[in-house]
């Protein structure tokens, strides 16, 4: 048997050669050498991080645990430590998760760390902390797209999102525009089936596979993004170089991030159902209190405040019920909505009170909005119970403040306003004042 040398390598080019991010540090924790992999990562050039400590790349917070970690590693002399999940920042500057391995030198000088460079796990766990720290969607879905671009997927996704009954993209899509030009996709298949559309044969799919191919993909697969109603929020298309079907950790791991897609628009939902719950009066329609602060806290613009509040309500609610006084209210919020432009806002204060916060307009502009909220709510509004129909009719006492100082505050716009509307209602009501500063 002929005899075969050992293969003799630098223990650096070793490193380099690994699929998987490498770097040695001192008993200090001072980088002695990183590879390629987490070089690119975090930005450094081929020689300027030697001797850098690695605790500037990690999050303040996690600084103590860190430094635990590095202290306790001579308790584990000649045993692999891990794996272990660190946050640190990127050469970006964006804030990040990494799962690592560590084993401490034989000669107690230092540590070699091992990450997966760039795993689906490590961008799952990122999504999953920007959802659960409340970061925008769209950070969530980026870190899911890039989960596809991982080991093992490889491949260059698409996150589709179901708007309206159409799909428009969230994140780059790497061919022109045929979400949206080619009716009979796979992705739109996906979506109207919620199953899994798998091509391994672009040719199959014509002149769309044509360019596809001209780009370099061999195969593509889908996979629906189902929400808690049992329909697609969501198409996830990946690109491969490679014309194979999924193995089967592969559909493990698109399970993986198509789940955390679909939790954060679950998220999404929730979130606007709350926002719904407290900036939207159920009955009416109209904004409530804390929607009007957080736009004014938001520097909302506004020119002119109207309150009013309707004349005779009480009377309804002697004479109908409750019941019929909601119904009364549902509609007056109604009429309001229809008065306004898109940019102004109606809130409804409480009781039979309302407010309008005018967003661009002059004193005369101001005034014919009174006059139209007077002539609105002038037309009787129907009561139905059972088979009676009851038209009942109510007016409104307004009182007005135009903001004719750009320091004036919200708040003593409204107090002027409310002392307007409360000399209307001794005058006799159904009319509007101008508050005098």
């Amino acid at each position: 048997m002929d005899h075969v040398a050992p293969l003799e390598l630098r223990p650096e080019l070793v490193l380099e050669s690994l699929p998987t991010g490498a770097i040695v540090i001192d008993a200090l924790a001072r980088v002695r050498y990183a590879n390629r992999h987490v070089r690119d990562l975090m930005g450094w050039g081929d020689g300027d991080y030697v001797g850098a400590s690695l605790f500037d790349a990690v999050l303040p917070e996690d600084l103590g645990h860190a430094a635990t970690l590095l202290g306790e590693g001579s308790i584990y002399f000649g045993s692999v430590l891990g794996p272990m999940r660190m946050r640190f920042v990127d050469g970006s500057g964006r804030e990040t998760f990494t799962e690592f391995w560590a084993r401490e030198l034989d000669d107690r000088s230092g540590y070699v760390l091992v990450a997966p460079h760039g795993s689906v796990n490590d961008r799952v766990g990122d999504a999953v902390q920007a959802i659960a720290t409340g970061q925008p969607i769209e950070r969530a879905v980026e870190l899911v797209v890039a989960g596809f671009a991982a080991y093992p997927m490889t491949g260059e996704a698409c996150l589709l999102r179901m708007l309206a009954g159409e799909l428009t993209p969230m994140t780059a899509w790497p061919v022109r525009d045929h979400w949206s030009s080619v009716a009979d996709t796979p992705w739109s298949t996906a979506a109207r089936l919620g199953r899994p559309v798998d091509v391994n044969d672009l040719a199959e799919l014509g002149p769309l596979g044509t360019e596809l191919t001209d780009r370099g993909f061999r195969a593509l697969w889908c996979r629906p993004v189902i929400g808690r109603r049992g329909e697609a929020s969501a198409v996830i298309t990946v690109f491969r170089p490679f014309s194979r079907p999924p193995t089967a950790n592969q559909q493990r791991r698109m399970q993986q991030l198509v789940n955390v897609a679909a939790l954060a628009f679950d998220q999404l939902e929730y979130r606007s159902a709350l926002e719904q719950a407290a900036f939207i009066d159920e009955l009416t329609g109209a904004a409530t209190r804390a929607r009007l602060r957080q736009g004014l806290d938001d520097g909302m613009t506004w020119s002119a405040v109207i309150y009013l509040d309707l004349d005779g309500f009480k009377e309804i609610n002697d004479a109908h019920g409750h019941g019929a006084g909601d119904a009364v209210l549902a509609e007056i919020g109604a009429r309001l909505l229809a008065t306004v432009r898109s940019d102004d806002l109606v809130v409804r204060l409480g009781g039979d009170e309302f407010v309008l916060v005018i967003a661009d307009a002059t004193a005369d502009e101001a005034e014919r909005v009174a006059r139209r909220i007077l002539a609105t709510l002038e037309a009787p509004c129907v009561i139905t119970d059972g088979d009676r129909v009851t038209p009942v009719s109510l007016g409104a006492s307004v009182g007005v403040c135009v903001r004719n100082r750009p320091e004036m505050p919200f708040d003593e716009a409204l107090r002027l306003a409310d002392t307007a509307l409360t000399a209307v209602k001794q005058d006799g009501k159904g009319h509007y004042l101008v508050a005098a500063e």
